[in-house]
């Protein structure tokens, strides 16, 4: 009897995260991969969870990290991601894309010269990574040295990297007006075909409105929907919009409530004043006059003119 209880112990305790740390490694891992998914899907709320209970498991997983990270940066939480970021440098100090993500974050924060020290570094470790190419290139032309910055993007871009891709699609058409809009599309369809967001929502809206491209509201739906989907409250609100009129898509008063919700907690003033307008008439949402006035007033005080 006292060797069955025995037994059963070492068998709760080799099943236990907290007590055995290969299993919390391994459970950690498993929450890891989930996560990832969800976020691929949008799903930023459910993934950050499960990417806590992760780190709960196992502060070191250096994955961990980076999603969160990339979590919390689609929700506009720059300071919380940094830490993460930071993290990941102490645990990886010699890798070139945990480098470079810092250094992004940083350039952008305000602190171009942290910023260039850690893009500089990772350069010097990976100088043919696109990758970290396009981080150094997004930050040169922060500080105004174009020049130096093209010549990376177009490294960036030709070697298949989408992000670039779809920021030398906005350079050229930039620079070069409608004289560069044939290579900026060429670039921006590239881009898109590999899923990347902001390609996604420049193309969309050219077929949205017909400027450059022919009018297609149901392409513009469906490049709308990978944009909103990866956190861009412009596509957020548009698609709202073409649910609201059913244009490309068949009419759903609900759905264009949901999308101009996400859209309106990012800041969206468009969204917000949609969304207070199906407050006010209870279009899709049940009709709510406190609501309607809360989202008027926020885009009011911001200097929405309707």
């Amino acid at each position: 009897m006292g060797r069955g209880r025995s037994d059963a112990r070492r068998a709760q305790v080799a099943g236990d995260p907290g007590r055995n740390p290969g299993v919390g490694r391994a459970c950690a891992t498993t929450w890891i991969a989930l996560a990832s998914a969800l976020l691929e899907r949008g799903r930023t709320r459910r993934a950050r969870q499960l990417l806590r209970r992760a780190l709960r498991l196992d502060p070191r997983a250096v994955r961990a990290h980076e999603l969160m990270a990339r979590a919390l940066l689609r929700i506009g939480r720059r300071a919380d991601a940094r830490r993460h970021l930071e993290v990941r440098v102490r645990l990886e100090p010699r890798s070139a894309h945990a480098l470079a993500d810092l250094g992004a974050l940083l350039s952008e924060c305000g602190d171009p010269r942290r910023a260039e020290s850690h893009l500089r570094r990772a350069r010097r470790l990976t100088p043919r990574d696109p990758r970290v190419a396009f981080a150094l290139a997004t930050h040169l032309a922060r500080r105004g040295a174009g020049r130096a910055s093209r010549r990376l993007l177009v490294d960036a871009a030709n070697a298949g990297l989408p992000a670039a891709q779809s920021a030398l699609a906005r350079d050229t058409f930039a620079r070069r007006g409608a004289r560069g809009r044939d290579a900026a599309l060429r670039w921006w369809v590239l881009a898109a075909s590999a899923g990347d967001p902001d390609a996604c929502f420049a193309l969309a809206v050219r077929f949205d409105t017909g400027e450059d491209l022919p009018r297609d509201p149901m392409r513009a739906a469906r490049l709308y929907a990978v944009a909103a989907r990866a956190g861009i409250a412009a596509a957020q609100h548009n698609l709202g919009l073409l649910y609201a009129q059913g244009r490309g898509v068949r009419r759903d008063d609900r759905r264009a409530a949901r999308w101009y919700a996400r859209a309106a907690r990012r800041g969206e003033l468009n969204a917000q004043t949609n969304l207070g307008a199906c407050y006010a008439h209870g279009q899709g949402v049940p009709r709510n006059v406190a609501l309607a006035r809360r989202w008027f007033e926020r885009a009011a005080r911001r200097g929405h003119p309707l």
